[in-house]
């Protein structure tokens, strides 16, 4: 990859599609006998040239985001192993840990030390890239909380916000944070909440309705809210009790769409917008037909729907 010092405007859109697609990622092989089963990749929204940038024989890691100088990856990388020899997000998120390496893969390193920390997961950079937003849980607390990491000192401190509940998926824009909160009472449900990056002026932003008696796992509600590039609105997944679907919340209006649709089952999950806010790109299951399953982009208004063809042996999420 190489830039001039005045790019043609073909070598910048190519520069562009290319800072974008690094957030478009796979994690977990078919294969249980390949060295490399959990790996982050890069690939074209075409789906060709598939990339791996990073590969862990036995430890999941995902949640993989690019730096704002295009130079740095950070993602989560779990270590508590399951009785199958294997560590995965589907075993918890203890022994979780914020990483971080170059774009190439190299000089990878831990930013929170997991003798502090029971948990540490789901990093997003910060807007001057200095810094790391991630939910950790101290072996201190009783909740999970948001904290910010300097990647240049390590230096930890948390963000003040909602008391008394586990918060989750934290993302900037601006000095904005979005994030998530579990409401315990009157019902278990989660919901889609923002503040400053200071941490001041916390409130929520969503009412999902409940549709079961008795919380399932997960519960209810709102997940992985991400701020568009303008900050303006926020897409995020919802778990009815029967399927996950992608919604779109209007923060000046809070007018909600619902981008899913109808489902038996299905899922649509972890929603990303792309750099110049034009597309979302997410995580789709499908039950009945599971060659459909994968990779997909869409506008952000629910339409051009499309597949990302990608190369077969490989479970694609994030």
């Amino acid at each position: 990859m190489t830039t001039t010092s005045c790019p043609s405007r073909g070598s910048l859109l190519s520069k562009l599609i290319l800072v974008a697609l690094l957030v478009v990622l796979t994690s977990g092989c078919v294969n249980l006998e390949a060295p490399g089963r959990f790996g982050i990749y890069t690939v074209s929204l075409r789906g060709g040239d598939l990339k791996p940038i990073a590969t862990d024989s036995f430890r999941e890691i995902n949640h993989a985001r690019v730096s704002p100088d295009k130079q740095w990856i950070t993602f989560t990388r779990y270590n508590k192993r399951s009785l199958n020899g294997l560590a995965e997000e589907i075993g918890g998120y203890r022994e979780t840990e914020i990483m971080l390496m170059r774009l190439d893969g190299s000089d990878m390193t831990s930013l929170t030390d997991t003798r502090e920390f029971q948990m540490a997961a789901n990093g997003y950079w910060s807007p001057d890239g200095k810094s790391i937003i991630f939910v950790g849980k101290k072996t201190s607390d009783t909740f999970s909380r948001i904290y910010l990491v300097e990647v240049k000192t390590r230096k930890v401190k948390e963000l003040p916000a909602i008391p008394g509940e586990n918060l989750a998926d934290p993302h900037i824009i601006g000095s904005q944070v979005v994030f998530t909160s579990r409401e315990e009472k009157p019902k278990t449900r989660n919901v889609i909440c923002l503040m400053k990056l200071d941490g001041s002026g916390a409130r929520k932003l969503t009412n999902p309705k409940l549709h079961n008696q008795s919380p399932p796992e997960p519960p209810e509600g709102d997940f992985d809210p991400k701020l568009s590039p303008d900050g303006l609105k926020a897409a995020f997944m919802r778990h009815d009790g029967k399927s996950w679907r992608l919604v779109v919340f209007d923060l000046k209006t809070g007018r909600e769409q619902d981008l899913s649709r109808d489902m038996d089952g299905d899922a649509d999950a972890v929603p990303e917008w792309s750099s110049d806010g034009k597309l979302l790109s997410f995580w789709h299951v499908n039950l009945k037909h599971p060659q459909k399953s994968g990779l997909y982009t869409m506008k952000p208004d629910g339409s051009e729907r499309k597949r990302i063809r990608l190369p077969e042996g490989y479970f694609y999420t994030m």
